[in-house]
């Protein structure tokens, strides 16, 4: 296992195979992106070396990093490995994807000066910057391997640098940066990087490397036999950062041959280690015989007393996807595209886990009023007559509390498994019930207690419950326990997914910048109130921006003493238009600090 800092297997391989060129069978189907959805970001590395590669189902790759650029500790960009020229770039973009230039340094004395000295890094930013927008690139990736101990505030001030260059450039451009496995020199603070980047790559692998002692898996999961794994390298990053949704899970498409002393895992090896790409060991695992080690859920082969070759495979592989969705990762990612070479069971494995086809049902919001046949009731229920534009849809249903069992249930069809908030609709009146039961099954069975009195009608929000995909789950309510009222209203019920957003949610607040949205939730048109001189960004769950606030969609105002806010103020009326319901992030940006806030929209 790692015992010691491995060299990067990113530097390994380009000292492999930089005099390379990887040629692949020759495929005339390319299949481009289109208008069917991946559920995570899908991320691939796409090295120099592999610079003729056509990606055969470009349509589940959400964007690829192109390896690399190099930089020196002035900024300067020494080397550009066919960057101008590399077909793959084109090949992505044609396809519709968006394509990152990786800017590279595996020297730490030359990135430690280039992130402390503040000539150097913005020589650095502008000459990435440009040569990214030169060949219509949008985003940059940051392969710094490594900054020494002490340099982690330095690199956090060069990332958050890059981010504020970008942003001039305007809206949209992505900025990532790759972790190693083990953050051996304590310079990775990701709850800092985390406000500057849209993602964080893990580089989940190389926990046996070229010149380990021993043998055994290049991206163990989680496995009892060793300390360092997929899983110490998540836990600690999602703890440190608190923000599973920025991470990537950078995978390997590769494997090491060691020569060893003997057959079984865990032997010493007698020499160096050679790369071996995914779809050379695919072939050699067929010819020598496919073994499987359950405590690192990992393939491997052996051979020639004793060679042992351990490597990924679209079963392994498909094995940490779903791990990444568990943790609730914003995706998963490769070490290299292009050694797959098409590999059909590579992409069946990504089509499985994240592939949303065109035409499916990806609503976030699920409702279910008195009228739809997913609800059903037993005992005496009326059409509530009085004022029945109150209720959802226009109409309503009571019962008179007491007496024999009343009961309804909503049954919904839930489109994925997750957390959802419950909201339930009521026409209140001083009539009502209070401590009417509500019972909610999912993944769990619980129990909440409601009052239905008061006036007017509203979304009422009853807590977040976990429900798996299907219709296995229920809200139900009956009228046993009511009391201090004579009626029972039975209306609508609704749930919004509500999953990680797949950009950065903070909730610092201060008396100097703060964000208020109302109603909410709402169904024609909300208003944001933020600092006049802030500006309003919404985004969806994806991350995806849906709306940004303009000069000519905003008024300014002043907030009275009752808000407890002084200053200027300025409110923003956002209406919707052509969106699915859900829930949006709305976040409101000012002097560099950023505050959010969830709104739900329901048509």
């Amino acid at each position: 296992m790692v015992s010691a800092q491995p060299v990067s297997i990113h530097l390994e391989h380009e000292r492999f195979f930089k005099d390379s060129l990887f040629h692949h069978h020759i495929t005339t189907h390319y299949i481009p992106k289109g208008t069917a959805e991946l559920s995570h970001t899908v991320y691939g590395f796409v090295p120099y070396w592999e610079r003729t590669y056509n990606c055969p189902r470009w349509d589940l790759v959400s964007r690829i990093a192109y390896f690399d650029c190099t930089v020196d500790s002035t900024g300067s960009i020494i080397h550009t490995n066919y960057w101008y020229s590399a077909e793959v770039v084109d090949n992505a973009l044609s396809a519709g994807v968006p394509v990152d230039l990786c800017i590279a340094q595996f020297d730490n004395s030359q990135i430690n000066y280039l992130i402390s000295h503040s000539s150097s890094r913005a020589n650095c930013i502008h000459n990435s910057i440009e040569a990214m927008l030169s060949r219509g690139g949008s985003g940059i990736n940051i392969d710094f391997e490594h900054p020494s101990a002490g340099y982690g505030d330095e690199l956090v001030t060069f990332v958050s640098e890059f981010r504020e260059s970008l942003d001039a450039r305007g809206t949209g451009y992505w900025l990532s940066i790759c972790l190693s496995s083990v953050d051996w020199n304590d310079v990775y603070f990701t709850d800092q990087l985390k406000n500057y980047c849209n993602a964080m790559f893990i580089m989940g692998y190389d926990y046996h490397w070229s010149s380990s002692s021993q043998t055994g898996a290049v991206d163990p999961l989680d496995d009892p036999s060793v300390y360092w794994d997929i899983a110490y390298s998540v836990n600690h990053y999602v703890s440190q950062s608190g923000a599973p949704e920025k991470i990537i899970l950078g995978l390997p498409a590769y494997g090491y041959d060691w020569p060893c002393d003997g057959p079984d895992k865990g032997a010493s090896t007698t020499g160096s280690g050679s790369a071996v790409v995914y779809i050379n060991a695919i072939a050699n695992a067929e010819t020598y015989g496919r073994l499987w080690d359950t405590d690192a859920t990992s393939p491997w082969y052996r051979y020639d007393s004793w060679h042992q070759c351990w490597y990924s495979d679209s079963t392994s592989l498909e094995a940490r996807y779903v791990y990444a969705k568990e943790q609730g990762l914003q995706g998963i990612g490769w070490w290299a595209l292009g050694y797959d070479d098409g590999d059909p069971a590579f992409w069946g494995a990504v089509e499985n886990q994240f592939y949303i086809p065109a035409g499916s049902d990806t609503t976030d919001t699920v409702i279910v009023d008195n009228g739809d046949h997913e609800y059903t009731h037993s005992g005496t229920w009326y059409e509530g007559t009085y004022n029945p534009s109150a209720g959802w849809e226009n109409d309503y249903e009571y019962c008179n509390a007491g007496g024999a069992l009343d009961w309804v249930h909503w049954t919904p069809y839930i489109p994925r498994t997750g957390n959802y908030d419950v909201y339930m609709w009521w026409y209140a009146g001083s009539n009502r019930c209070n401590n009417v039961f509500v019972r909610i099954v999912g993944q769990n069975d619980d129990t909440v207690f409601i009052s239905q009195q008061g006036s007017g009608s509203a979304w009422h929000f009853l807590g977040t419950f976990p429900f798996n995909e299907g219709s296995s789950g229920y809200v139900g309510l009956h009228d046993q326990t009511a009391t201090d009222g004579s009626v029972v209203i039975a209306d609508a019920v609704m749930w919004i997914y509500a999953g990680a957003f797949k950009v950065s949610e903070k909730t610092f607040q201060n008396d100097r910048l703060k964000i208020f949205a109302f109603p909410n939730p709402f169904n024609s048109s909300c208003t944001i109130v933020i600092p006049e001189n802030g500006r309003a960004e919404i985004y969806d769950l994806q991350g995806n921006l849906v709306w940004e606030s303009s000069s000519n969609s905003s008024r300014s105002g002043q907030l009275g003493s009752a808000d407890n806010l002084s200053g200027e103020m300025k409110k923003i009326i956002w209406h919707p238009d052509n969106i699915p319901s859900g829930i949006y992030l709305v976040r409101a940006v000012s002097d560099g600090t950023i505050v959010s806030k969830r709104i739900i929209y329901v048509k």
